[in-house]
C-alpha cells in the first residue's frame, strides 16, 4: 500500500520529469494547461500534495498520457474511503464497474463521463457550458476501448 507521501512524491517526480524531457519551462507548461505556473512548480517539488483530478488530467493530456495512469500513480484512491453508500454520482461512477456504450468502463471511460455529467450539470444550470465537447471525448475514450 502507498502513503500518500509517496504518493506526492511520485506525482512530483513525473511532472518534474515530463516537463524537463520536453525542454519546458514552468511557465510553457502554464500557457498549455492554463494551471499557474507557481502551482505547477509546488507539485513539482512535492510541496502541493493534493491536486485536482482536473488538473491532473490537463497535465496528463499535454503530455499525450493516457488518465488511467493516475491509477498507478495513486492505487489506494479509488478504492481505500470510499464509502459503501455513494453521496455522488462522482463516487459512484469511479467506484463501480459498468458497461457504458457496449463497453466496459476503464478509468479513462469513467473520468471522461464525469466531465459530460458536469457540463450537463452547467448547462441545466443555465451556465457556461461545454457540453458537446465532452461528449465528443466520451465517444473517442470509448472509441479507443471498442
Amino acid at each position: 500500500m502507498a502513503s500518500k507521501n509517496n504518493q506526492v512524491n511520485n506525482l512530483s517526480k513525473l511532472i518534474k520529469a515530463l516537463r524537463e524531457e520536453k525542454d519546458e519551462s514552468l511557465y510553457d507548461i502554464e500557457k498549455a494547461t492554463n494551471i499557474s505556473a507557481s502551482y505547477i512548480q509546488r507539485l513539482e517539488t512535492g510541496d502541493r500534495g493534493n491536486i485536482s483530478l482536473e488538473y491532473l488530467t490537463r497535465i496528463l493530456r499535454h503530455y499525450n498520457l493516457p488518465i488511467s495512469i493516475i491509477v498507478d500513480l495513486y492505487p489506494d484512491s479509488f478504492t481505500k474511503g470510499v464509502s459503501e453508500k455513494a453521496d455522488t454520482l462522482d463516487e459512484l461512477i469511479i467506484k463501480d464497474k459498468f458497461i457504458f456504450a457496449g463497453v466496459e468502463s476503464n478509468l479513462d471511460i469513467k473520468l471522461s463521463l464525469q466531465r459530460v455529467i458536469k457540463e450537463l450539470e452547467n448547462h441545466i444550470a443555465n451556465s457556461t457550458s461545454n457540453l458537446l465537447k465532452e461528449i465528443d471525448n466520451l465517444k473517442e475514450e470509448v472509441g479507443k476501448t471498442a
